[in-house]
Parts: C-alpha cells; structure tokens; sequence
C-alpha cells in the first residue's frame, strides 16, 4: 500500500542510546575525542525523536577526556567552542551513523587511523579480490 504524502506520524515516538565517536575536522587535520572502539567507548549518543521534536544527547565521561591528563582542559574548550558554533548554524550540522568495528583486544593507546578509513582500506582489498576471480558467466 502506497503511503500518502500527508501522513500523519502522530504516533512517531522512537528512543534510542548507543556507543559514539565525536570526530571533527579542524586546517583539514581530522581529530577524534575518544578512542573509535565501542569496547571500551565511554561516549553515549541518546536520541529521542517524536511527531513534534528532537533531543539528542550526548554523554561523556571524564575519563574520555583524558582524566586528570592537561589535555583534558583543552579538550573541554575545543568541545564547548564547537558546540557554540553548532547553536548559531545548524544548516552546517550533519550526522554520520555507521556501525563501529571492535577490536580483539582491549586497546588503551591511540588509534592511528579512524575507522572510516580502516574501512575503506578493506572495501579496496575486497575489490582487489574480487577482480583476481572470475566465475563462470563473468566477462
């Protein structure tokens, strides 16, 4: 059945809480807040959307920010900063939502490359395995 383009989404009520990653980019240097690994991930991203509005949320631990590290100050003003700027353009805004690989072991040094590009890396080797087959039917 064909959805009419006047549907009333009264009913629309949706809650949902998961592991995030908060990258940004800043003199086209991508930085990450916090480790990209749902293991041992402390960021939370709680979203409530319903007919009339939205919330997001969005939790951090201190530990997240480095603890006690002197980072952890300049982390707080980068994030505080950034949200500032989000509250007077949010036509800028824009969300990525993917799922996160996991690590085998407990990681607790710095990822070197984000998981975007991790990803990225194994989708070319599929390729490149995938071109080195060919199957019956296959030009």
């Amino acid at each position: 059945m064909a959805r009419s383009p006047n549907a009333d989404f009264t009913c629309l009520d949706v809650h949902f809480t998961t592991h995030a990653v908060i990258e940004w980019e800043s003199d086209k240097t991508k930085h990450v807040l916090a480790k990209p690994d749902p293991k041992v991930s402390s960021i939370t991203l709680m979203a409530h959307f319903n007919s009339t509005n939205a919330l997001d949320d969005i939790a951090i631990t201190h530990h997240s920010l480095g603890g006690g590290k002197p980072e952890t100050a300049t982390n707080l003003d980068k994030l505080q900063d950034g949200y500032a700027a989000l509250k007077l353009s949010h036509q800028d805004l824009s969300f990525s939502f993917g799922a996160l690989e996991t690590t085998v072991e407990k990681n607790t040094e710095e990822h070197e490359e984000s998981v975007n590009n991790e990803l990225e890396e194994i989708r070319e080797d599929v390729k490149k395995l995938d071109n080195q087959f060919c199957f019956p039917g296959q030009h």
